[in-house]
């Protein structure tokens, strides 16, 4: 996203996810936990997501893998 500011930026629906996520193939546990940390963002809460931290950065780079080879 060239020339976008950071504060530009939002995070995804869990609608928006959940499309992304079957469009690379994600399995039904990446989506349950993807939907858990869209429904934290969305609510904007203090605490922690109800995610392990490190299961969500397992996530995201698992994402990032499929996606680059999608559209590679």
């Amino acid at each position: 996203m060239q020339g976008c500011h950071i504060e530009d930026l939002c995070h995804p629906t869990p609608e928006v996810i959940a499309i992304g996520l079957s469009a690379i193939k994600g399995s039904g546990e990446q989506l349950r936990t993807a939907e858990l940390l869209a429904a934290w963002v969305i609510a904007a809460s203090p605490e922690l997501p109800a995610v392990p931290i490190k299961t969500a950065c397992t996530l995201a780079k698992s994402i990032r893998r499929k996606t680059i080879v999608e559209l590679s």
